[in-house]
């Protein structure tokens, strides 16, 4: 009976052992699931993180690029005006000098029919 007894205990502790190897082993399994999701969790943070980042270049590239474009409109604008500026007083300063011109020289009408030819001349 002491055999039996010792058999009958030591096919207790085994069964124990196992199942104590057994609760172990969920454990483990359990902790790297939860590993895995964690670093999962971690992993689409990171990407979400640079997503972020990404998105937030390309609104501040967009702006920069739309405000470089309002300023060269900007900027023909100002030139093209300068320039119709310029184009204007040209002809004030030419048609002023042609008015002087006849006020000095109102001769004879023959004359300021021909210094008006030239004038037109000079012109084209």
């Amino acid at each position: 009976m002491d055999e039996a007894l010792q058999n009958q205990i030591r096919n207790h502790l085994l069964s124990f052992k196992s199942e104590l190897w057994n609760d172990r082993e969920d454990e483990l399994q359990m902790d790297k699931e939860h590993l895995q999701l964690e670093s999962s969790t971690k992993l689409k943070q990171k990407r979400d993180n640079i997503y972020a980042k990404y998105d937030i270049e390309e609104k501040r590239l967009r702006q920069r690029f739309q405000m470089t474009i309002t300023e060269e409109r900007e900027r023909q604008a100002f030139f093209h005006t300068m320039e119709i500026d310029q184009f204007k007083i040209e002809n004030k300063q030419q048609l002023q000098m042609l008015k002087q011109r006849i006020l000095v020289e109102t001769g004879s009408s023959s004359d300021i029919a021909t210094e008006k030819q030239q004038w037109i001349q000079e012109l084209q």
